[in-house]
């Protein structure tokens, strides 16, 4: 009675979805504009990380622009409250993802993290749900190594001022941090967000954790990203 009288519909384009399909109908995720950039040693997504040596990868699963297919995903993760829809993007993601070899073995999956005081108001975090679905897959622990300190949102800011806005936000965990370094290898972070536009807040999160943990690998993984 409630599928009738609520039947559950398309993220994207908005038709009820069939039995068995969850949040996104086969023809939208097929038209979804993806990057191929996992496939690629070297991408436009690498270029945004070049000043940082720890990172080895960084890649996008599709391209955003506003007000298309991809921004009405990230819209419905960020602002929507679609927390499951999250989970489930990553997953497919990671499903995508995996056989190229791009994620690896990671000792951790790392998602940004937000604001406590946003994360409130949003009810979770969305790349935190997005770093779930990728673990589904992968096998790697979602770990939360570090806190956000108050800044403005990104959203609205130029490429200077994003970098500035978010410079040393970052504070790590010391006993999280302590686990890592008592390795007796570099561990492999994989750096999970929803999208990359600039990456002033990856990177400030990848210098952060480059600066406490000597020889640490990083790899970066997002649901979009931007084609400049």
């Amino acid at each position: 009675m409630l599928s009738i009288l609520f039947p559950r519909t398309c993220h994207i384009c908005g038709d009820v979805l069939r039995q068995g399909v969850p949040h996104v109908c086969a023809f939208c995720m097929q038209s979804l504009p993806y990057t191929g950039q996992c496939h690629q040693p070297r991408n436009a997504a690498d270029e945004r990380f070049d000043a940082i040596p720890e990172v080895e990868r960084a890649a996008g699963w599709f391209y955003y622009a506003p007000k298309s297919d991809a921004a009405k995903l990230l819209e419905s993760i960020k602002y929507g409250g679609f927390s499951r829809l999250a989970e489930w993007l990553g997953e497919q993601m990671a499903r995508d993802v995996a056989p190229t070899g791009f994620i690896g073995q990671p000792d951790a999956i790392i998602p940004v993290p937000l604001h406590f005081m946003r994360q409130m108001r949003r009810g979770y975090n969305q790349s935190e749900r997005l770093a779930r679905g990728i673990s589904r897959v992968c096998g790697a622990p979602v770990v939360q190594p570090a806190r956000a300190g108050r800044h403005r949102t990104q959203t609205a800011l130029s490429a200077d001022a994003r970098r500035r806005n978010v410079r040393n936000v970052f504070r790590l965990k010391k006993h999280v941090v302590d686990s890592w370094r008592s390795l007796n290898r570099p561990p492999l972070l994989l750096l999970v967000d929803d999208v990359c536009t600039t990456g002033a807040t990856l990177s400030s999160l990848a210098e952060t954790l480059a600066a406490a943990i000597p020889g640490v690998r990083l790899r970066i993984l997002t649901l979009a990203v931007t084609n400049r």
